[in-house]
């Protein structure tokens, strides 16, 4: 028995060790992952209470317009997220309740706009509904003259109001579809069909029965789509700018952007939204606390709601959306791609690959930038799922408040502009004692804050699949913590891991704000190059290179696709 005991002691030790040395890992690495994250936008704090007196508000209100500014930017985020919130429950609910579901459709709705990334999309809509050269205006004029109707513009614009709310709203509805939809499969249907029981009718059963059931839902999607809409910058730099209307985030972006920058206004309009936002997440914490939705105990789905003649306009509008948000804009950067010049006349005849070979072959400096977005973006998703797994580990470790440490980690990016966070890392890393301003480095440091959230949401969904069975059979059998986790989590961690990979790459690589805001003269990438190429009215090649990123898009984006339904994760 001695023998035995002896033979024991040792192994338990080494196993004692490795965990210690684990668990050790976990935590700096957690500690390094919080000073990225947290240390911009202390510096950013920092930098405004270091102001000398008034000197804050004098900075913001020596601006010039910058009272319409912010009212354009309130009119913008309040429209565009009251419209993309009502059109996401109407989708939702048509898609999860209802007779109109198109079951093809149904679990792609949210996955399309990732086809188009916004600055593609806009850029596609601008080549469409141009008032002047736009394809389906000067289609219209044609169609008009027959009617006697001659008219040299429009009589349609992208431009404008209209065109910057209603591309917005496209833009946004995504984000809200998957909260509001997610609530949906939640809620106890059993409360719907009481109320038809009743013979209350269709509508009346979704206004005041479905939706204050899935209150709280709703207003987690709004505070969503509202922070991600104050920091739009693609769409309203390239329509708001040629319409004369300016917000805040093309303002930020200017003015950090501008020779010499002007860092002063920029952090404080970025410390204003940044608070603004706060207490907005303040409120939508309250909102949550009041109530949840209810889950019901049944195993069936319930009976989809029929909608009778309704079901076949409902399913028209559905298939409008796909189209309007993916195909249309497609179509229209795809068609000037492919001409030397930008015409209102469509000559097939002139159509080849010329732009294409410019940016792989011809011109250095657009293959450059596209070769760099596409290594930032590999190593961005990369370094993003493996920091993603480490916060994940630690959170499962029994540490005191590791849970809530990882929480508040993740929540920071999620809660605040990229507006804000890019100024941040302007103010932390550009100067001494980093110096990073303007390179590689900086751009890779943002993109992992960025979408830092999307990655750990990835990475806790793929862990917390794996049983827990497996998991003590290794332990018992003797293998480390790291062992454990090399030889049996991580082969089935994999399948998930990759779909948020994908799904890193794509944003990282189709970034626009960060981009414009971080990159240096000789170190673009294709969000800054892009917005250049729109600037200087290279039509041509902006379209080009919006086709190729669409392409690049929707492949790994159909590749998330395609492993979900063949590996079932």
């Amino acid at each position: 028995m001695r023998a035995e005991a002896s033979l024991v002691r040792p192994m338990t030790g080494a196993g004692r060790g490795r965990v210690d040395l684990f668990r050790t890992g976990l935590i700096a690495a957690a500690a390094l992952v919080s000073a990225v994250v947290v240390y911009p936008i202390v510096r950013l704090v920092l930098y405004v209470v270091t102001l000398v007196g008034d000197s804050a508000a004098l900075l913001v209100w020596r601006q010039p317009g910058i009272g319409a500014v912010v009212a354009n930017t309130v009119l913008l985020v309040t429209a565009s997220s009251v419209i993309s919130v009502t059109g996401a429950l109407l989708l939702a609910w048509c898609n999860e309740r209802t007779d109109a579901r198109i079951s093809f459709l149904a679990g792609s709705v949210p996955i399309f706009p990732l086809l188009m990334p916004a600055i593609s999309g806009t850029i596609g809509w601008t080549f469409m509904l141009s008032p002047s050269a736009g394809f389906i205006n000067v289609a219209l004029r044609r169609l008009l003259l027959d009617f006697g109707i001659e008219s040299d513009s429009g009589p349609l614009s992208i431009f404008g109001w209209t065109g910057l709310i209603l591309l917005s709203t496209s833009y946004l509805i995504p984000y809200a579809y998957v909260i509001i939809a997610a609530a949906f499969r939640n809620v106890d249907p059993g409360l719907d069909e009481a109320s038809r029981v009743c013979g209350r009718g269709v509508w009346y059963t979704l206004l005041r029965v479905t939706v204050p059931s899935i209150f709280p839902a709703i207003g987690s999607a709004f505070f969503v789509v509202v922070v991600v809409s104050a920091a739009l910058f693609s769409i309203p730099v390239i329509l708001g700018t040629a319409s004369g209307i300016e917000v805040l985030s093309v303002r930020i972006v200017h003015l950090t952007t501008s020779y010499p920058p002007q860092i002063g206004p920029a952090v404080v309009l970025s410390l204003g939204l940044m608070l603004l936002l706060s207490g907005l997440s303040a409120g939508q914490a309250r909102l949550s606390s009041l109530g949840q939705a209810m889950l019901g105990g049944r195993s069936f789905a319930p009976k989809p709601v029929a909608l009778g003649r309704a079901c076949g306009p409902i399913r028209a509008i559905i298939v409008s959306y796909v189209l309007l948000t993916s195909v249309v804009p497609l179509a229209g950067v795809v068609i000037v791609s492919l001409e030397p010049f930008w015409s209102a006349d469509i000559a097939i005849m002139h159509w080849g690959l010329a732009n294409y070979r410019s940016i792989f072959i011809d011109d250095p400096l657009l293959f450059d930038a596209f070769r760099r977005s596409v290594l930032l973006a590999f190593a961005s998703a990369t370094a993003g799922m493996v920091v993603s797994l480490i916060l994940t580990l630690f959170a499962s470790e029994e540490f005191p408040g590791g849970r809530r440490l990882v929480g508040a980690i993740v929540s920071l990016p999620a809660a605040l502009s990229h507006i804000v966070i890019a100024v941040g890392f302007i103010l932390a890393f550009s100067g001494p004692p980093f110096a990073i301003g303007g390179t590689s480095l900086i751009l890779f440091l943002a993109y992992l804050v960025l979408y830092l959230p999307q990655s750990y949401s990835a990475a806790h969904s793929a862990y917390s699949q794996v049983g827990s069975d497996l998991v003590e059979m290794s332990r018992v059998s003797g293998a480390g913590r790291l062992a454990t986790l090399r030889d049996v989590q991580l082969p089935l961690l994999i399948p998930g891991l990759l779909a948020g990979w994908i799904l890193l790459f794509v944003l990282a690589m189709a970034d626009l704000t960060a981009s414009v805001m971080l990159a240096g003269t000789n170190n673009s990438v294709l969000g800054s190059t892009m917005l250049e190429l729109y600037e200087n009215g290279t039509y041509p090649q902006l379209a080009a290179l919006a086709v190729v990123m669409t392409l690049v898009s929707t492949a790994l984006v159909s590749a998330v696709i395609w492993l979900a339904d063949t590996r079932k994760f």
